[in-house]
């Protein structure tokens, strides 16, 4: 069936409904994606950049979120990360509310568990303060749903579109390729199952499944080789995606310890995705085929894998890819020979006691974000993450010319720079010529901004590693003009016209 206008309405239903939403919890408690602000500065970078290129994005992280933001490489407002992420988490809405089309199975059962999806705080949270997963989401989504279309139809192309969904997912995370090198070895038996038993078909369909992962990877070993020479930049860089993983891993201990032991890396997964949305834990027995059931359960095999690897800092957020996926199943199950109407009854309840579990795991989490989202939910003020970058960022507009350059890592300073709006005046890292900047800083610019050591500790900040007494001390030939907390701004004494200080 192809796409018909009430489709296209539901989109925009919920697409609007969303983007209001998240606006009043960005307007009335201070909440929005930090994660955003980081997307929205490699944007500008990329298109407003100096000079401007894709490469400024860093080589660095998953290419395919900072692909879509940039079309929001004008903007530096929080409100305008939610134009993206909950057009995402619309689409995957939309997506799931379209396959009741091929569903004539009890209606009032569907109806219930799509309001349960779209409403549970897990997937809220993800839409609004995480866009890359809500992206990584989708793709998730259309893996696991084209399997299920091709075990109905028996049309290839469903196993096409599941493969280019598995390697769009590696263009979002890299870990993903572990989930697709687990399913090479079963791949030709899950295929077989759906289809009629041909060497050269299976063959055949078994590369369309995993070949867009390679290819998407592939691409960029390439790119991270012709622009940086080294091959696996990405992955040995000090900012590398991996090495971030290794820092945020020691907010959970347990991970450290389930590193290289599969029984207590499945114990950890299996009682986070219980914690995370319990509901489904209990729609997975009514698959009978193995190839839908290795499709539904493969976030769980995938984050096995990488627990075990000790390449995962896995959040309680995460596992709000469950809940759509749950959606599929159900919606499968109802239209089943096996449907029970107690069942789909007993299902219900689980949805919407799932509420409760989605909340309290965001709200014990040692994820600082995800716990303020649940004291948003309860209409309490949260502190905005970045209000002293935007103090700073307003302070250098207010005291630069077109012409004045300014000094910073953005590692942990991306928020002042997406906020400044005019990436062409700071020298980064991603510029040739940053390193000599360092050497000389109040000869090259006219602002310094440094940020306290102990917020550096989750990201490699290059200033503070030459200057490990910056903060304090300042530079040679300069003054301090303005500082907060967590950031001092010092101006070249070389240039400098008369500056009064300003401190907070």
């Amino acid at each position: 069936m192809g796409i018909k206008l009430r489709d296209i309405l539901v989109f925009f239903f919920f697409w609007i409904a969303f983007f209001i939403i998240g606006v009043f919890f960005y307007t009335s408690y201070s909440f929005y994606a930090q994660e955003g602000i980081f997307l929205m500065e490699k944007a500008q970078l990329a298109m407003r950049g100096s000079p401007p290129r894709l490469e400024n994005m860093g080589l660095i992280y998953p290419p395919l979120p900072y692909l879509f933001y940039l079309p929001l490489s004008i903007s530096s407002s929080p409100i305008a990360s939610l134009v993206i992420s909950t057009f995402w988490g619309s689409f995957c809405v939309a997506l799931c509310v379209r396959y009741l089309r091929w569903i004539p199975g009890n209606t009032a059962i569907k109806v219930v568990v799509t309001v349960l999806f779209f409403l549970n705080p897990l997937f809220l949270y993800v839409m609004f303060a995480q866009p890359s997963l809500t992206l990584y989401m989708v793709f998730f989504v259309v893996f696991v749903y084209s399997f299920f279309r091709f075990h109905e139809t028996r049309i290839p192309y469903y196993i096409v579109l599941s493969g280019v969904a598995l390697g769009a997912m590696s263009g979002i995370r890299y870990d993903t390729f572990f989930l697709t090198m687990a399913l090479i070895p079963f791949a030709p038996f899950l295929i077989s199952e759906s289809t009629d038993f041909n060497i050269v078909r299976i063959f055949a369909l078994t590369m369309m499944l995993v070949l867009p992962t390679f290819i998407v990877l592939g691409s960029w070993i390439y790119l991270n080789w012709i622009f940086t020479g080294e091959p696996f930049y990405f992955y040995f860089s000090p900012y590398s995606y991996f090495k971030q993983v290794s820092s945020e891993m020691a907010l959970r201990p347990e991970l450290f310890d389930a590193k290289g032991d599969v029984i207590k890396s499945i114990w950890v997964v299996l009682k986070m995705a219980f914690l995370a949305f319990p509901a489904y834990f209990f729609v997975l027995p009514t698959i009978r085929t193995v190839t839908l059931f290795v499709a539904a359960i493969a976030p769980i095999i995938l984050q096995i894998i990488i627990v075990f690897l000790g390449i995962s800092a896995l959040s309680i957020s995460w596992f709000a890819v469950l809940i759509p996926i749950s959606i599929i199943i159900v919606y499968y199950f109802v239209n089943s020979p096996n449907y029970q109407p107690v069942y789909g009854g007993l299902i219900s309840v689980l949805m919407f006691v799932s509420l409760f579990f989605g909340y309290y795991s965001l709200s014990n989490s040692v994820d600082f974000t995800e716990v303020n989202f649940t004291r948003a939910l309860k209409g309490e003020q949260v502190q905005d993450l970045f209000e002293e970058e935007l103090n700073v960022a307003k302070f250098l507009k207010q005291n630069t010319t077109e012409n004045s350059r300014i000094l910073i890592d953005d590692a942990v300073g991306y928020p002042i720079v997406c906020f400044y709006n005019n990436p062409k005046q700071f020298f980064l890292p991603y510029q040739h010529d940053y390193l000599r900047a360092l050497q000389q800083p109040a000869f090259k610019v006219e602002y310094i901004v440094v940020p306290k050591p102990e917020i550096t500790a989750t990201g490699f900040d290059q200033l503070t590693a030459m200057y490990p007494d910056a903060f304090e001390q300042g530079f040679d030939y300069t003054t301090l003009v303005y500082q907060t907390s967590k950031w001092r701004v010092y101006r070249s004494s070389v240039t400098e016209s008369n500056l009064s200080y300003e401190g907070q």
